[in-house]
């Protein structure tokens, strides 16, 4: 199996998943693939070969069967595995896992933000505490 093989499977997976998604211009599907629109254009016009992070996309997010593309044997699409939640659309199934990684993010700066007002909170109160010993310090030397 030459890398020519391979990304013209990759190639006929771009243009399945493409036409089953019209709504999904060029510039947004390079965009959920994690790639430059430039980059996306000259891979679909065979100046480029597909490298292997977005053979893992295609086969992680839309659901595109890596022994079909590296093999080429078997079905292009996978079938849901026992188990797996999916929404039967891979566009929407990548959406939902960006969502949920964004909520992920979201969640840890949440807590972030949580420990760092904690942090404040001790600080003021220890300011406090050395504010208020020093003006008694100042008014016990005065007198």
């Amino acid at each position: 199996m030459g890398k020519e093989q391979i990304n013209t499977r990759v190639l006929t997976a771009l243009a399945a998943v493409l036409d089953a998604h019209k709504e999904l211009t060029k510039t947004g599907f390079a965009q959920l693939l994690g790639i430059k629109p430039s980059t996306f254009t000259e891979i679909l016009k065979g100046r480029m070969n597909a490298g292997s992070d977005l053979m893992a996309l295609l086969t992680s997010n839309f659901g595109v069967s890596a022994t079909w593309l590296l093999v080429g044997t078997g079905d292009m699409f996978t079938k849901e595995t026992p188990g797996q939640t999916t929404s039967g659309d891979p566009l929407v199934d990548r959406l939902l896992h960006i969502i949920d990684k964004k909520d992920e993010l979201i969640r840890q700066q949440a807590e972030d933000i949580g420990q760092l007002r904690e942090q404040l909170a001790q600080l003021k109160a220890r300011l406090q505490k050395s504010v208020d010993a020093a003006s008694t310090e100042t008014t016990a030397n005065v007198g």
